[in-house]
């Protein structure tokens, strides 16, 4: 819903001037109106997207009717109606604002009201009367927060960029760098591809005393949570489903703006739009889509559940000049590298929606990583079933065969030589970079692979890593920081505790049955979407992410990025076994092409952060400065 920063400590004129850099850096997040509120030992900045209670007097940073504290928030809570209720006369409100609840229940509960929140946040609350400071985020950081620490004050922001402007120096963390191309490790850790600036981690609160000391906290950790005795009770299960779903989905149309919907041609973002249809008043008649053409187009899937339902369908073209015109600005954007090339084609999506006036829209993320949604899951499952030498092995390969359209044989093959020690993908093939980066990169990372994810016994922390390391993390970021740049608030219904924790509380065989992935939801949707969508498997390759990789224009790009001086000099890659690998790849093709895709992000990022500082004479927004008292 906006932008958040601050600087805490050793406040003075140029502080001020740095606010309002960061702050005017923010404004894509909030264009609708900025305001400063300055203290004798902070500025707190906030910049506005009206989403809820379009009221000057649910604007931010809010100060509490007993001008004791001061909140700046960038999120949504979407049960603040019910918290409201509970609260009562407790406290005075003024708006009706879900801000305004937030700041009720810090002030009446502290940080463990936090528990009762369903939402997505960051948010910086300050304590005037103890002058110290309470930074936070979401359990699974759908709300970016990043903080540094420089001669004594403390800076935070919605996104990196607003830090570099304020002063922080753009010197590159070769650690991080080193576990994506190593790893494939994005966004799990408090480390950012910037030496000097962290995140503060998903389910995390950092304290910060008038010292300017901090203390972190864990206030929500899924890794802590038991799920080893897994429900076998699966009729009232499925039935629980069912009600979860569209409890949650109901409270992610709280909403004074219409909401529209990122509509593929998959199971999860249509189960969340029939979650929704006995609320269906709250959302416009929007739905947003992608296509690339030829044998990758789900456009079929997508009529027939957009028909279905009775809504308009915004299909999106998207080619490889889209590509080469996008992906710079995409890496600037998200301050990093690029999850696929799924993303890059979601830019055009957001600007659709922008154009017709969206600020709202519903994404489907989530059911894939608490149900068992991607293949590598599937994969485990089996190769626990051949393991432990169970009776249904041979039928269960034969549905995984049928589905995922693979030889036996070649199954066998994977199953009897599978190793801890590969890295793999979520289409359950594996990577190595070890041929194509130097020996020194390889020395910096420091993960030891969990061998006990692949322990036959602990599926369930398999799809934990997911949720909490391989998957959720990056694609948050990415979500929001592509979301955010056309001012449309991304809202990621399935992504709620209550449902994830709900699908990880199943028994194992409930995600599989007959072969298909997350199986339960198919039974639980069961009259509710047309078969078709209901019952298609997962596409192992949405995008055609290798036929753009190879086309003429993109080598071209590719290419001339790899044969640059700057590329050479990096110290990162090995350039004789890249240049002879992607020769290869252009005659031969690819399984996988994580590893191309990899090198051209980790350039482009240099190119845009590192090369060349970061522009620091932005043109300063209109920004209103309260004083407080």
């Amino acid at each position: 819903m906006c932008g958040i920063a601050g600087i805490i400590g050793n406040i003075n004129e140029n502080k001020i001037l740095k606010i309002k850099k960061m702050t005017s850096m923010l404004f894509h997040r909030g264009p609708d109106k900025s305001r400063v509120v300055k203290s004798k030992d902070s500025l707190l900045a906030f910049s506005r997207l009206k989403i809820i209670d379009f009221s000057d007097a649910a604007m931010q940073p809010m100060v509490s009717v007993d001008k004791k504290h001061v909140l700046v928030f960038n999120g949504e809570i979407y049960n603040y109606k019910e918290l409201k209720e509970k609260i009562g006369n407790k406290y005075n409100f003024q708006t009706k604002s879900d801000t305004e609840v937030l700041l009720a229940m810090l002030k009446l509960y502290g940080h463990s009201c936090l528990n009762d929140i369903n939402g997505m946040f960051a948010f910086c609350l300050y304590d005037l009367e103890n002058n110290n400071y309470m930074l936070a985020r979401d359990r699974f950081g759908q709300k970016p927060l990043y903080f540094s620490k420089k001669n004594g004050s403390i800076y935070f922001s919605s996104e990196i960029k607003a830090l570099l402007v304020a002063g922080i120096i753009s010197e590159p963390n070769l650690e991080s760098i080193s576990e994506y191309l190593n790893y494939g490790i994005l966004d799990s850790k408090e480390t950012t591809w910037f030496k000097n600036i962290t995140q503060v981690k998903a389910g995390e609160i950092l304290f910060i005393d008038r010292f300017n000391k901090i203390k972190k906290q864990k206030w929500y950790d899924l890794e802590k949570k038991d799920f080893s005795k897994a429900t076998e009770n699966i009729s009232d299960k499925k039935k629980f489903i069912g009600e979860t779903f569209m409890k949650v989905c109901e409270e992610h149309l709280n909403s004074d703006t219409k909401i529209g919907i990122k509509l593929s041609g998959g199971l999860d973002s249509s189960t969340m739009l029939a979650s929704m249809e006995k609320n269906k008043k709250y959302l416009s008649n929007q739905c947003f889509s992608v296509d690339f053409g030829s044998r990758f187009s789900e456009k079929e899937w997508i009529m027939d559940t957009a028909k279905y339902f009775n809504k308009k369908i915004n299909i999106i073209s998207y080619r490889e000049n889209d590509f080469l015109k996008d992906f710079e600005k995409l890496i600037y954007t998200h301050e990093g590298p690029l999850g696929g090339l799924m993303n890059c084609a979601f830019e055009k999506v957001y600007q659709s929606a922008r154009e017709k006036g969206i600020r709202v829209l519903l994404d489907g993320t989530g059911l894939d990583e608490a149900f068992g949604g991607y293949r590598i899951h599937h994969f485990l499952y089996l190769r626990n079933l051949y393991s432990k030498k169970n009776s249904t092995f041979n039928k269960s390969l034969k549905d995984y065969s049928n589905q995922w359209n693979v030889n036996i044989k070649n199954v066998l093959y994977d199953i009897q030589n599978f190793s801890v020690e590969n890295n793999y993908t979520q289409d359950s093939s594996n990577f190595s970079q070890k041929n194509f980066t130097t020996k020194y990169i390889q020395s910096l990372s420091k993960k030891n692979i969990n061998k006990d994810l692949y322990n036959i016994d602990n599926f369930h922390k398999n799809l934990i890593d997911y949720i909490v390391h391989s998957k959720i993390p990056k694609n948050t970021r990415i979500k929001d920081r592509q979301s955010m740049s056309y001012s449309i608030e991304l809202r990621m219904p399935f992504l709620d505790h209550r449902i994830i924790e709900l699908g990880l509380s199943l028994n194992e065989k409930y995600y599989f049955k007959k072969g298909l992935t997350k199986s339960i939801i198919r039974e639980v949707m069961y009259n509710k979407l047309p078969n078709a969508v209901r019952l298609g498997q997962k596409r192992s390759i949405q995008a055609p992410q290798d036929l753009f990789l190879k086309s003429p224009k993109v080598a071209e790009f590719i290419l001339e990025l790899i044969n640059s001086i700057k590329f050479k000099n990096r110290g990162i890659f090995n350039i004789k076994n890249i240049n002879e690998s992607y020769k290869n790849f252009l005659i031969e093709g690819s399984k996988n092409t994580f590893h191309i895709w990899q090198w051209i992000n980790v350039e482009k990022f240099f190119n845009i952060f590192i090369d060349q500082e970061i522009k620091k004479n932005i043109k300063i927004k209109e920004i209103e400065i309260e004083v407080l008292n």
